[in-house]
């Protein structure tokens, strides 16, 4: 799971563009699991929720991850809560990411919460269904894709 949360970590620092403009409209980074005490907001914390063994390709596995993202804004309208998740969805919808040595993980998303607002913040939760392989040659990303969407 370690190299799945460097992965998105370092997509959400790398320089493509979406990126860059995400960061520009969420402030105070990407956390996991909590932020730190005295961040102030807007910022993004990724959960992950399950990872699951899908089946075997030659020798490597397919594994199936949810993670949430739970993004915070205390501005007092929503509209700084929906230009970040319009950039984070820019950015993250049906992406392919690299990590870890000619590895791939592939984005979908498979739900988006209410927009919950509380005394002190607004916040909306994200849901991704990442499919990854740890050792992959060629288009066989593209091909576990396609095989798992058949499964369903």
């Amino acid at each position: 799971m370690f190299e799945l949360l460097k992965a998105l970590k370092t997509a959400y620092d790398s320089a493509g563009d979406d990126f860059v403009t995400l960061r520009a409209a969420n402030t105070n980074g990407l956390w996991v699991e909590e932020q730190r005490q005295g961040v102030a907001m807007p910022y993004i914390v990724m959960h992950h929720v399950s990872t699951e063994s899908e089946y075997t390709m030659g020798d490597s596995e397919i594994k199936e991850s949810i993670m949430e993202f739970n993004i915070f804004s205390d501005s007092t309208g929503i509209s700084e809560l929906m230009d970040i998740l319009e950039k984070f969805t820019d950015a993250f919808d049906d992406v392919t990411l690299s990590y870890e040595n000619d590895s791939a993980l592939l984005m979908e998303r498979t739900g988006t919460g209410e927009i919950e607002k509380d005394l002190n913040y607004w916040m909306v939760t994200l849901e991704y269904r990442i499919i990854r392989e740890s050792s992959i040659s060629g288009g066989h990303i593209v091909e576990a894709h396609l095989y798992n969407l058949m499964m369903i």
